[in-house]
C-alpha cells in the first residue's frame, strides 16, 4: 500500500481544518486572523468586512458552523462596534468580538437586497477548541439557531435549515451522513438565486431594499409548507430537496463528530477532598447537595468511600464508546486520603463498555442514557452513571461549575449535573467530564481523500513488559475516521457499522484521527489512541498512548515522508511554541502508558495521578510507539 505523494497540497484556505488540536501552524487563521476574511467561497455580497481581528480592548472568540461543515455562509457579530460583516471559511470557521452577544447567520444575494436569515446563536467563550488554535465556541448547528440542542428531538426549524442548506450545495451527492471531509460550499452565484423568493411590497411593484425572504417563521413552518414556500428557488436551482427524514438521518451523524474525543476528569470535586486525584468519588451516606455548591457529596458519617480514579472515556466518530478507570472501594468513616489505609490501596481495573450503537453513550439532547455501565475489573460493584449532560464539551458535578461554564444567571437543571450510583451498594456520587482532546468534526476534503484508506498498520510497543520486549497490534484507519484494531494482521476488509471483518472476526473500536495536516512536505494524522481493558487487546497494551513531555494522548502519525525517510512514524510532539510542527527528527517520540502502570502509581500511594507522565516516569511501565505498514498491506 502507498500513499499519494501529492505533498504540492497544503494549507491555503483549508488552514483551518487541518490544525493540530493542540496548536496551529504558522500562517494559518485560528479564528481572528486573515483566513477568515472576504476571499472565502460567497464572499461578493455587500458590506462585508474581515472577520474579527484581536485588539487591547477585545479577544476573538471563534468558533465552526457544522451540519457537515458549512463554508461560504454570511455572519454578523453584535458587538459594541457592529464591525464584523464576513462569511465563514472553508473550515466553517467563524469569528467575532468577544463583546458580541450573539451572532446571525444568513445566505445573501451579491448587493445584499436579499437574505434567508437563518437565526443567531449566542457568542459564548469556553475553555475548549473544537479543533482550533484558539479557545473558543463550541461548533454552531441547525441545533443551535433552533434552540433544541437538550432535546431529544428535533424541531422543524433544525431540519428545514439542514434541507436548506443542503439544497444550496452544488455537488449533493458527494454531501454523506458518513464521510469525515465533507464540506457544504454555499457560492455567490447560487446566493444570487434566492430572488426568486422575493414578493413585491405591499401596493407596489417594487421590492424593499433590504429584504428578508425567510426567516425564523418560515423555518418553524412544516415540511409540507416549506417545501411550498421553497419551490421557486428548488426549480432555480435545479436540485431537489431531501425530506426531513434525510434531514434527521444527517443532523444524527453530525452529533457523533461533533462529539467525538477524549474526555477525562478535571477534578474539581475531588481536589477538595483529601484525596489528590481526578476521578469520580461519592459515598454510602450521600447528602443530595448537587445544587447546594457543596464540593464533596458525602457526610461526616460516611463510612464508606467509592473511587474511580483517572477515568478515560473515547468517543469515535460512529458514537461508540470506550475507554477506562481504576476502581477501589474500602472503608475510611469519611475521610479517605491518600495513605496507607486509603481507598486507593486496593485498585481494581475496569473497563468501560464498547458501544456498538450510536447514541448508546449520549441521547440527542446530550444526556448519558442509563444503561451505560462501566463493569468493575473483578466484575461486580459496577458504576452505571444515571444522569449528567454533554452540552459544550463539558458534564459538571455542581450548580458553580454550572453556572461557571454556561453563566451565573442560567437555571441549573438537575439532570444536567454528573451523578452515578454503584450497583449493588448503597455508594452514589456525582462526577464531572470534560473534553480534553476535541477532534475537528469535519477532515480537510483537501488532505484526507488523498491518502489511501482503510490504512493498516502495526503498532509495536517497546519496553511495555518486565523483560523489555516489543509487543505489537494491528490497527486500522478507516475512511470514516475511526481506528479500530485488525487482531490477525490480516488486512481484511472490516464493516465500519460492525466492525466485523471479512474474516468473521470482531475487531474493536480502539481511537479517532482528531485532524489532519500538512507541512508541505509530509501529510500527518493526528490520532488518538485508547485501548480498553478488552480481553481482545493483549493485557500489555491496554492503556493509552501519550506524547513525552506532557500528559496529553494527541501525537502525530507522519504519513508520507518521501525519499529514504520512515513513511510511518509516530511522534510525541504536536507542534512547537511558535506553532510549527516540530521537526521530525525530534527526540520526542509518542509513548506508552499501560494499564499495569496506573494500577502500581495507584498502589504505591502516589500524589501524582493526575498526570500520566508523572505516573510513567515514576513507575517505570512506558516505552516508545512505533508505527509501520501491516505485511499483508499492499
Amino acid at each position: 500500500m502507498r500513499l499519494s505523494r501529492n505533498v504540492g497540497v497544503i494549507l491555503g484556505v483549508w488552514c483551518s481544518l487541518v490544525l493540530l488540536v493542540s496548536g496551529g501552524l504558522s500562517g494559518c487563521g485560528t479564528g481572528g486572523a486573515s483566513s477568515l476574511n472576504t476571499t472565502g467561497p460567497g464572499s461578493g455580497a455587500g458590506n462585508l468586512t474581515p472577520a474579527c481581528t484581536p485588539s487591547s480592548s477585545v479577544s476573538c472568540i471563534s468558533g465552526r458552523f457544522v451540519d457537515d461543515v458549512v463554508a461560504g455562509l454570511h455572519y454578523t457579530c453584535a458587538d459594541s462596534n457592529m464591525t464584523v460583516q464576513a462569511v465563514t471559511d472553508a473550515g466553517g470557521v467563524f469569528s467575532c468580538p468577544s463583546d458580541s452577544g450573539q451572532v446571525d447567520f444568513y445566505l445573501a444575494d451579491s448587493t445584499g437586497t436579499y437574505k434567508i436569515d437563518l437565526g443567531t446563536a449566542p457568542v459564548t467563550q469556553t475553555s475548549d477548541s473544537n479543533g482550533l488554535t484558539s479557545s473558543g465556541y463550541l461548533a454552531v448547528t441547525p441545533r443551535t439557531l433552533a434552540g433544541d440542542e437538550k432535546s431529544d428531538t428535533y424541531s422543524n426549524y433544525s431540519l428545514n435549515v439542514s434541507r436548506l442548506l443542503y439544497l444550496f450545495d452544488p455537488d449533493q451527492a458527494q454531501v454523506s451522513s458518513t464521510a469525515p471531509d465533507q464540506v457544504i460550499s454555499l457560492t455567490t452565484s447560487d446566493q444570487q438565486q434566492i430572488s426568486v423568493l422575493a414578493v413585491p411590497v405591499a401596493g407596489t411593484s417594487a421590492v424593499a431594499q433590504t429584504l428578508t425572504v425567510l426567516g425564523a417563521a418560515d423555518f418553524a413552518d412544516s415540511e409540507s409548507a416549506f417545501n411550498q414556500k421553497l419551490l421557486p428557488l428548488i426549480n432555480a436551482l435545479g436540485r431537489t430537496l431531501p425530506s426531513q427524514a434525510v434531514a434527521q438521518n444527517r443532523l444524527d451523524a453530525m452529533l457523533n463528530a461533533t462529539r467525538a474525543g477524549l474526555y477525562t476528569d478535571p477534578g474539581s470535586l475531588l481536589a477538595n477532598t483529601t484525596v489528590n486525584t481526578a476521578g469520580f468519588f461519592g459515598c454510602d451516606a450521600f447528602n443530595g447537595s448537587l445544587t447546594t455548591g457543596t464540593t464533596s457529596p458525602c457526610s461526616s458519617a460516611s463510612n464508606s468511600q467509592e473511587l474511580f480514579a483517572l477515568p478515560y472515556l473515547l468517543l469515535d466518530r460512529a458514537g461508540r464508546s470506550l475507554g477506562f478507570a481504576i476502581t477501589s472501594l474500602s472503608k475510611c468513616a469519611g475521610g479517605c486520603a491518600n495513605s496507607p489505609t486509603s481507598v486507593l490501596t486496593n485498585p481494581q481495573l475496569a473497563s468501560m463498555t464498547t458501544q456498538m450503537t450510536p447514541f448508546m453513550t449520549f441521547s440527542r439532547g446530550g444526556l448519558f442514557t442509563n444503561q451505560w455501565v462501566m463493569p468493575n475489573g473483578a466484575g461486580n460493584l459496577n458504576l452505571q452513571i444515571t444522569q449528567g449532560r454533554l452540552y459544550r464539551d463539558h458534564i459538571l458535578d455542581n450548580a458553580p461549575d454550572y453556572q461557571s461554564t454556561y453563566g451565573a444567571s442560567v437555571q441549573v437543571p438537575m439532570a444536567d449535573l454528573g451523578l452515578f450510583i454503584v450497583q449493588n451498594s448503597t455508594i452514589q456520587g456525582t462526577y464531572a467530564l470534560t473534553r480534553t482532546v476535541p477532534v475537528a468534526p469535519t477532515l480537510d476534503p483537501a488532505l484526507w481523500p488523498n491518502q489511501i484508506f482503510p490504512l493498516y498498520l502495526q503498532l509495536s510497543f517497546a519496553g511495555v513488559t518486565a523483560a523489555g520486549s516489543t509487543t505489537v497490534l494491528g490497527v486500522v484507519i478507516l475512511p470514516d475516521g475511526n481506528i479500530v484494531t485488525d487482531l490477525k494482521q490480516s488486512c481484511a476488509t472490516i464493516d465500519p457499522a460492525t466492525l466485523k471483518d471479512a474474516n468473521g472476526v470482531q475487531q474493536w473500536p480502539v481511537g479517532v484521527v482528531a485532524n489532519i495536516l500538512s507541512n508541505g512536505s509530509a501529510h500527518y494524522l493526528s490520532p488518538v489512541f485508547v485501548f480498553p481493558a478488552n480481553a481482545a487487546i493483549p493485557a500489555a497494551l491496554q492503556g493509552v498512548v501519550i506524547g513525552a513531555d506532557s500528559n496529553t494522548a494527541s501525537v502525530r502519525l507522519r504519513l508520507d515522508a518521501g525519499g529514504s525517510n520512515v513513511q510511518y512514524q509516530l511522534f510525541g510532539n504536536s507542534v512547537a511554541a511558535n506553532g510549527q510542527i516540530q521537526p521530525d527528527n525530534s527526540t520526542n517520540p509518542a509513548q506508552w502508558m499501560s494499564l499495569p502502570g496506573f494500577y502500581s502509581e495507584v498502589a504505591a500511594n502516589i500524589n501524582n495521578l493526575n498526570s500520566a507522565t508523572n505516573i510513567a516516569q515514576t513507575t517505570g511501565i512506558v516505552g516508545n510507539v512505533t508505527a509501520q505498514l501491516e505485511s499483508c498491506a499492499p
